[in-house]
C-alpha cells in the first residue's frame, strides 16, 4: 500500500507541475503517465481487483472534496436555476431520451428498461476533476467557469442517485413508476442535502476553535469523509452529502 501511494504521488505531483509550467491539463498527463509507468513496469500490481473498488472509494471524498472548495454560495445562489437545469433536469431529460431511442442505437442488445438507465447515468456523470483542471489553465469568463465546474460536480451526484437508486433496483427485477422515482429522487436528495448541512455546520463549529492551517485542513478531511460515511449508512448520497457539507464549511 505504501508503494502503491508513492507511486500515485509521483504521478500527481508531475502533472500538477506540467500543468503548471506546460499548460498542458493534468488530466491528459495523468493518464498517460499512468499508462507509461504500466508499461515500463508491467510486473508491479499497485492493487489487486478486490482492492481496487476500496481504493476509489476512499478517495471520493478528497476529490470532490478539493474541488467542491473552489464553489462559492454567492455564485451557487446567482446561477442556482441555471445549474438546477444542468445538473438535474438535464440529465433526467437524456435518461428519458436514452430509453425512447434505446432500440434504434442498441438494436442487437436486449437491454432491459434498468440496464439503459444505467448505461446512460454513467456516460453522462462529467469529471468534476477534469473540468476544474482545464478550467484552471485558462482565462474564462467567471460564470461560464462556476457554470461547468458545478454542473459536473452537481451532475455526479445527479447521476449517481439515478444509477443507485433507480436503474439497480429495475435491474434487480423492482417495479418502478414514475411517481416512484420521484418519490426516491426527493427523498435521496434531501436526506443527503441535509446530513451535509449538518455535518458542515458542525465542521464550522469545530473550525471556530482553531487558527492553525494544518487543523482546518483536517477539519476539511474530517467533515468530507464524515459527510459521506453518514450519508452511505443511512442508504443516500455520499456524494452530495460530501458537497453540501464542504461548501458549507467554507462558505458559511
Amino acid at each position: 500500500m505504501i508503494i502503491t501511494l508513492l507511486v500515485l504521488l509521483t504521478i500527481l505531483f508531475l502533472s500538477i507541475e506540467i500543468q503548471k509550467y506546460l499548460k498542458i491539463p493534468s488530466p491528459i498527463t495523468l493518464i498517460t503517465l499512468s499508462y507509461g509507468f504500466y508499461y515500463t513496469f508491467p510486473n508491479m500490481r499497485l492493487f489487486s481487483e478486490e482492492s481496487f473498488a476500496e481504493l476509489v472509494i476512499f478517495l471520493i471524498p478528497i476529490l470532490i472534496a478539493s474541488d467542491a472548495l473552489q464553489l462559492k454560495l454567492e455564485d451557487l445562489k446567482r446561477n442556482a436555476l441555471s445549474l438546477l437545469y444542468l445538473a438535474l433536469f438535464a440529465v433526467a431529460i437524456s435518461v428519458i431520451i436514452g430509453i425512447f431511442t434505446a432500440h434504434i442505437f442498441f438494436t442487437d442488445y436486449n437491454l432491459s428498461t434498468g440496464a439503459i438507465i444505467a448505461l446512460f447515468a454513467m456516460v453522462l456523470a462529467t469529471d468534476p476533476v477534469s473540468v476544474v483542471s482545464v478550467f484552471s489553465s485558462f482565462k474564462v469568463p467567471h460564470k461560464l467557469k462556476i457554470l461547468a465546474e458545478g454542473e459536473s460536480l452537481f451532475n455526479d451526484a445527479t447521476a449517481l442517485i439515478i444509477f443507485v437508486f433507480i436503474a439497480v433496483p429495475m435491474m434487480n427485477g423492482a417495479n418502478i413508476g414514475a411517481m416512484d422515482i420521484a418519490i426516491v429522487s426527493l427523498k435521496v436528495i434531501i436526506l443527503s442535502i441535509a446530513i451535509g448541512l449538518i455535518i458542515g455546520y458542525i465542521g464550522i463549529l469545530l473550525m471556530k476553535l482553531t487558527a492553525d492551517p494544518m487543523s482546518e485542513l483536517v477539519l476539511i478531511l474530517l467533515t468530507a469523509y464524515t459527510a459521506f460515511e453518514v450519508a452511505e449508512h443511512f442508504h443516500v448520497a455520499g456524494l452530495l452529502a460530501v458537497i453540501v457539507a464542504v461548501i458549507t464549511l467554507t462558505t458559511l
